[in-house]
């Protein structure tokens, strides 16, 4: 038996094109680790009935064109001109033949099941699913149900100038066009999800957790650089219940570069620096293990030559000196050829082999100029797959350099925001500039103020213009190594006393999605998880339960107006020099969701929907306990009356929007929120018992925030503007419940203690989802 610590996931196309799951992480031991899962299945569902003989038509269709469309582009981009006519038709024609399909390529199976915005009392509707084991087919397939009229003149016209190449008597040898579909509205299920992620949802391997292999054997070949790479089938890997650690030694390096400005010779300033002009001169490094925390640091230096070289860095004068930083205890490695440098860092990065390479602003800046550095310094470069400086562009744990990819990213928590993607397999991009951004209110995201708000310390000073002059002398030289090692070194700080890490891991193992979403994603793809979690789970404990499904809905439109949010009651600023009181609704928005039974599955849109078939009395209502006999069938989210200085009270409207109680069914949402609540305070519980200090103890905090986190941010994902499963009427009937407590309590208080002079002097519902502060005296 094997046992290992998830850290990433990786799709792999196996023999006959079949879909392989790589998995990495790291043994107890400290072994990193590379398991490979042979030939695991791709498959999603439909409410349309296809003829399969038409669709195995137009997926060899869609497969050799878009082959054939990416060979073109790609012959473009290398050589910036199209490619020969001939050459297109004859890699079409192998693309065409290639792409043949049978009857088994594509296995259709009869189910059913309710879309979860529309779970009904009566029998479910009849459901396809379809299951491929290549994940071209798997692709073609949802291009074409999601426009296949769109689609269609694609392939009329692509099949045209195919037709145009051949000479007339051979242009019956091109297949005709395919026939028409007509499947009106097609509804997909599920198919917004990686397989990978669908197959360790299926066999409840949460990202990031511990996991078994039972049945595994040597990789041959090997395809990676990790320490042990084996192959298993997909059966082979379970959940670990009992890990030998409460986390693997995952590697952690920090890095930052130093590049030489250009001075100009006419203003004799510093311009920023350019990756096709100007030199690295200092890179930095700061690895350690997440188990004894050591930190290893090195530096790589490019010298002069004639000038004596570095092979020791001094301490810090004692001015400088302001935390634990010891820039004594330093490997150097000097280089009299930057080129020969930056190949030493490289090979640094895949000797120690980190799992998450960090750093401040290093997407935007340290990797992009890292790259394309080495790109300029190429003697013959030859785009991104050049033969002569891929080996120094391998940060990854395969044997492919790092090539970068620019992007356009908007989250609502995030907004809008352009980066630069640098692909590493195996291993995880941290920028901690976007995790502090995240994570903490400053007034400044500049290194030196976060250093100083979160840890009580500051970087190593040094005048922007004085870097060129610096280089020139060995003394500078050092100065350079000192304050670059440090930069290094402070967000490794940050990470370990911040617990930045932990718990990003641990979000990561509470909503099983990927570690790199968590770092570069929104939140909504969170509790997306969790409810694919939650929908199989119940059929998995009951095979009885009748399956509900998610929507894949790829044709996002956004979602007119808003919705009346929290509630602030007029405060009455002063002085109180007799004693307030403070009442706090302990997880008020969770709470609501849960009292109500708020779901897409409960969702009644109207009051008058509900009459004739549910039972509900204003007397009813607030029954509690869903063993008594008068228990209402369903709530209605309903407004108040609350003039000035007059009584509280509820008023029932038509258009009230209802949700059904757990007398009829239990909701998914509510059912996540008790989970997570339930768990959050057994976490609580156990984490007592373990120094803070330890390791245990960080895990344990870090599960509870992310269990804390996931159950807050359940009322944000059903008010999403845009996304999947936007529901504004369950959040705006969040808000107006608990609009309705705040003012409804406010009432009883000053009714029911008028005769002791009781004031409300303040309250509201924040974003925070709990009823702030009652004051009263």
């Amino acid at each position: 038996m094997l046992t290992f610590q998830h850290i990433g996931t990786a799709r792999h196309r196996g023999e006959d094109n079949t879909i392989d799951v790589m998995l990495y992480g790291r043994q107890g031991d400290g072994m990193s680790t590379a398991i490979r899962v042979i030939g695991i299945n791709a498959y999603g569902f439909t409410t349309n009935a296809v003829n399969q003989q038409t669709i195995l038509e137009w997926v060899q269709w869609v497969t050799a064109m878009q082959r054939t469309e990416g060979a073109c582009k790609r012959y473009k981009k290398e050589h910036d001109e199209e490619k020969p006519g001939h050459e297109i038709l004859s890699y079409f024609e192998w693309c065409w033949k290639t792409a043949q399909l049978n009857g088994s390529d594509i296995r259709w199976s009869r189910c059913s099941g309710y879309n979860i915005r529309h779970v009904k009392d009566d029998a479910p509707p009849v459901v396809w699913q379809f299951t491929v084991k290549r994940y071209d087919i798997w692709r073609a397939l949802l291009i074409i149900f999601k426009d296949y009229d769109k689609l269609y003149e694609r392939i009329r016209t692509f099949r045209v100038k195919m037709v145009g190449r051949l000479p007339p008597e051979k242009s019956r040898t091109i297949a005709s066009t395919p026939c028409r579909l007509h499947l009106g509205k097609v509804e997909l299920y599920e198919t917004m999800f990686q397989p990978e992620i669908v197959w360790m949802v299926d066999h409840q391997l949460p990202a990031c957790s511990w996991m078994n292999v039972s049945d595994y054997s040597p990789a041959k070949p090997s395809k990676s650089s990790c320490d042990v790479e084996y192959t298993c089938h997909p059966t082979d890997v379970t959940p670990c219940s009992s890990p030998p650690i409460p986390m693997a030694p995952f590697r952690v390096s920090s890095y930052d570069i130093e590049a030489c400005p250009y001075v100009n010779p006419e203003t004799g300033e510093c311009e920023f620096p350019d990756p096709t002009r100007d030199c690295i001169t200092t890179i930095g490094v700061t690895s350690f293990n997440m188990v004894d925390m050591k930190m290893i640091q090195t530096v790589f230096m490019l010298e002069l030559e004639g000038q004596v070289q570095c092979s020791k860095l001094p301490m810090l004068s004692a001015e400088m000196q302001t935390d634990a930083y010891d820039s004594a205890d330093t490997a150097v490695h000097s280089y009299l050829d930057e080129f020969e440098m930056l190949r030493g860092f490289s090979e640094f990065i895949r000797r120690y082999d980190p799992d998450i390479i960090t750093g401040y602003n290093v997407l935007n800046f340290d990797n992009v100029y890292l790259i394309q550095r080495i790109e300029a310094l190429c003697p013959q470069h030859e785009g991104p797959y050049c033969e002569n400086c891929s080996s120094i562009r391998t940060f990854s744990r395969i044997d492919r350099p790092t090539t970068l990819k620019k992007r356009y990213t908007h989250t609502k928590q995030r907004g809008g925001q352009e980066t630069w993607e640098a692909w590493i397999e195996g291993r995880d991009w941290m920028d901690l500039y976007r995790v502090v951004m995240t994570d903490h209110k400053l007034r400044s995201y500049k290194l030196d103020n976060v250093c100083s708000e979160l840890l009580g310390t500051k970087k190593i000073h040094i005048a922007y213009d004085d870097i060129p002059k610096h280089q020139k002398t060995p003394a500078g030289r050092v100065f350079l190594a000192q304050y670059c090692v440090k930069d290094a070194w402070l967000p490794c700080q940050i990470i370990i006393k911040r617990c930045k890490i932990v718990n990003a891991i641990q979000m990561s193992q509470v909503t099983g999605v990927p570690l790199t979403t968590i770092l570069h994603r929104g939140q909504q793809i969170r509790t997306l998880m969790l409810m694919l979690r939650q929908v199989k789970s119940r059929c998995r404990l009951d095979p009885s339960h009748h399956r509900w499904f998610l929507p894949d809905e790829f044709k996002k439109i956004p979602v007119e107006g808003g919705f009346e949010g929290a509630v602030v009651i007029t405060p009455k600023p002063g002085f109180y020099e007799t004693p307030v009181v403070t009442l706090d609704f302990a997880s008020l928005y969770p709470s609501i969701m849960r009292a109500y039974n708020m779901c897409f599955s409960t969702l009644i849109p109207r009051f008058t929907d509900t009459l004739g078939k549910y039972e509900w009395s204003p007397e009813t209502h607030m029954i509690k306990d869903p063993n008594e006999e008068n228990y209402p069938e369903v709530r209605p989210v309903r407004s108040f009356d609350y003039p000035e200085g007059g009584k509280f009270e509820y008023k029932l409207q038509d258009t009230d929007v209802c949700f059904v109680t757990t007398k009829k069914r239990v909701g998914i949402l509510p059912e996540i929120l008790q989970s997570l609540l339930n768990e959050r305070k057994r976490v609580k519980k156990l984490r007592k018992r373990y120094d803070e200090k330890s390791m245990d103890y960080a895990v344990l905090d870090g599960r509870q925030l992310a269990l804390k986190v996931c159950a807050n941010s359940v009322y944000g994902f059903t008010g999403a503007g845009m996304g999947y499963l936007s529901e504004k009427r369950i959040a705006s009937s969040v808000t107006r419940v608990g609009r309705g407590m705040a003012n409804h309590t406010k009432w009883m208080c000053e009714d029911r203690y008028k005769d002791h002079g009781l004031e409300i002097v303040y309250g509201d519902t924040v974003s925070k989802l709990f009823l702030r502060a009652f004051h009263y005296i």
